[in-house]
């Protein structure tokens, strides 16, 4: 009997601290939204009151991109060729240019161009987009490579990737079996 009086009281404190734990905010979406505006009235506050630190120049200049496109500087002229063999006008190039041109023994086909007022450089990329005759700068001058397909590879480190895996345990009957998942992690039923 003793235990009968006790479990109704037991029964209404827990009925008590439920409720109380239950407990609602009146409009705790404005309460939030307040706390939030006010947070960054706060930190913009902050911002505008710190002084403002200029970066080095060194690094200001590192961050500003060149206006001639990536294109080296050097004597402009004009360019024109009708109808012309492509290891000509190559050649007749390092004459104009004054550098030196190695035209790949496959270089073949016809161009006609017009550009004036142009460096080395820029008649190289325009004859590369157009006819698809690619170059390189080497320690030597310039090499003309053929309009050929050129497989290149280039190492990528990626540091923002997310590596996302997944392992489970599963013993039974004294067994453990193992599984691959998507991602190559190994995964164990």
């Amino acid at each position: 009997m003793p235990m009968n009086r006790f479990l109704p009281k037991a029964c209404l404190l827990s009925l008590t601290c439920l409720l109380a734990a239950c407990q609602t905010f009146k409009d705790g979406d404005a309460q939030l939204y307040e706390q939030s505006s006010k947070l960054l009235d706060d930190s913009l506050k902050q911002a505008e009151a710190a002084p403002k630190v200029m970066p080095p120049l060194a690094v200001q200049a590192a961050l500003i991109p060149q206006l001639d496109g990536g294109f080296s500087s050097g004597p402009r002229f004009d360019v024109a060729a009708k109808d012309m063999p492509a290891r000509e006008f190559f050649l007749s190039l390092m004459d104009g240019a004054g550098q030196n041109l190695v035209v790949h023994p496959d270089v073949s086909g016809t161009i006609t161009f017009s550009l004036r007022r142009v460096t080395l450089d820029e008649v190289l990329a325009a004859v590369r987009d157009s006819y698809g005759y690619d170059f390189r700068r080497t320690s030597y001058g310039y090499q003309i490579l053929p309009n050929q397909v050129i497989t290149r590879s280039y190492d990528i480190n990626y540091l923002n990737l997310q590596r996302v895996g997944q392992t489970d345990t599963r013993v039974s009957s004294g067994q453990v079996e193992s599984t691959s998942n998507n991602n190559g992690n190994t995964r164990f039923c």
